[in-house]
């Protein structure tokens, strides 16, 4: 995602779709192998907004990607919180 972002002037892909970016990257290791959910729009380094999270059959606490870099665990409403920043 960040190398995407480096030659995209700091964006991230306008969606989950984008062929630059291998598909399998947006599966999750569970051998469900479901896709992560992805909120578009986002800037490397650019605030603390969710870039992608797992999806709601993980449970209530799950994890999400920020535009900081940073992994965080977050629940349902952090999650929710997180997509609209």
């Amino acid at each position: 995602m960040w190398t995407y972002a480096q030659s995209h002037q700091g964006r991230f892909p306008a969606d989950d779709r984008d062929g630059a970016i291998a598909g399998g990257t947006w599966e999750t290791l569970d051998v469900s192998r479901m896709r992560y959910r992805y909120v578009p729009a986002r800037k490397a380094g650019v605030g603390s907004g969710i870039v992608a999270y797992e999806p709601g059959q993980f449970g209530e606490r799950r994890l999400a990607l920020c535009a900081d870099g940073e992994v965080r665990e977050m629940n349902s409403d952090q999650i929710l919180e997180g997509e609209q920043q």
